[in-house]
């Protein structure tokens, strides 16, 4: 064999050796979206989280995420140890063909000319990320429709804590019947300015991002009502994906944002200007949180999810914040309470977790 047909093919070993790693390695992270009661934990904080930092809409979510927890905790003993069983034979079976793995990183000393040495391993790990597929397929199946339903939460978990991320150093102030929904990073290409477009209920506005200068600029301030349609589409050659404002003043410019870095903004935008004018936003900010969905929501992260960051106790001898109770009871008729022990003076405590 030739030098260069040999390096040629000492290149090949080591991307296919470099891609048979990489497959293995997400393996176990496959798993992931089977974590369920992490996922829920992590959810119960962070619809906690956007609503203590004031974000009013979404109000089916707590909704949601009790129908979720119901769902889980009625399969939760037949499949939670199904589950992690999976996860340690994933764990131990990878670790197994790494070790296969690992002389033939040292493609030098390994390869001989024939990439057929690989085969083996190949189809060993194609038959096992097969199985991997098949397990996580099954278990999707048997707890439908909860991994469907978290993954609706989860995304509009994620718009809301992106919106009040992009407008928290922002130049406006929201009404007092006002509430923020979305905002978005977009490019006004009629002035080639990088900003943020952010919607409410009442207003659409975009304000600038400076590069050097901290100090934002509020370019665009428009009610809704203002506003005659919005459409998805090319913004520019280069902007496949963005948005097109139409106002029905004919003096108003029509705009043109870009949005191609993230993909799915322009849809959201479409979206949420057809809620605003059907009057389903108004009407649902008008009715808000249920309170007493508001208080079963804190009732079953208290009872089944204290790692949840609201069910932490502060001690109060020591100032010292405990993230788990040892107990959780409900008094008849009256609020969930936890039970903690601070491990710094080891006093116990009590903390009101879900009021009344």
């Amino acid at each position: 064999m030739s030098d260069a047909f040999k390096a040629v093919g000492l290149i090949a070993f080591n991307l296919e050796v470099t891609r048979m790693g990489s497959e293995l390695s997400k393996l176990p992270r496959a798993f992931d979206e089977l974590r369920i009661e992490y996922w829920l934990t992590k959810l119960f904080s962070r619809i906690e989280k956007i609503r203590e930092l004031g974000y009013s809409s979404y109000t089916d979510l707590e909704a949601d995420q009790i129908r979720a927890t119901e769902i889980w905790m009625s399969t939760e003993l037949s499949l939670k140890e199904k589950i992690k069983s999976a996860i340690d034979t994933c764990r131990q079976r990878t670790m197994a063909m790494e070790k296969k793995l690992e002389p033939l990183r040292k493609s030098k000393d390994m390869f001989d000319g024939d990439l057929r040495v690989l085969d083996p391993l190949g189809k060993e790990l194609a038959a096992y990320k097969a199985e991997v597929i098949d397990f996580i397929s099954q278990i999707r199946g048997d707890l439908a429709p909860l991994p469907s339903l978290l993954e609706s939460i989860e995304q509009r978990v994620s718009t809301a804590e992106t919106a009040l991320q992009l407008t928290s150093m922002a130049k406006f102030k929201l009404k007092e019947d006002e509430a923020l929904l979305i905002a978005l990073k977009a490019k006004d290409m009629n002035r080639k300015t990088e900003g943020v477009l952010t919607f409410t209920n009442q207003r659409i506005m975009f304000e600038s991002l400076p590069i050097k200068k901290k100090e934002r600029q509020l370019l665009l301030e428009k009610p809704v009502g203002s506003v005659a349609k919005i459409t998805k589409g090319r913004v520019s050659m280069f902007e496949p994906e963005g948005l097109c404002i139409e106002f029905k003043q004919p003096s108003d410019p029509k705009l043109k944002f870009g949005m191609t870095r993230d993909r799915g903004c322009a849809d959201l935008a479409v979206q949420y200007f057809g809620i605003i004018t059907s009057g389903k936003i108004d009407e649902e900010l008008k009715s808000g949180v249920n309170v007493s969905t508001r208080r079963r929501f804190k009732e079953l992260a208290a009872k089944y999810f204290a790692g949840a960051s609201f069910c932490r106790g502060k001690c109060k001898e020591c100032g010292s914040i405990v993230s788990t109770p040892m107990k959780t009871y409900t008094l008849d008729g009256g609020p969930t309470i936890g039970l903690f022990d601070c491990p710094k003076c080891h006093k116990p405590f009590r903390v009101v977790l879900a009021p009344e």
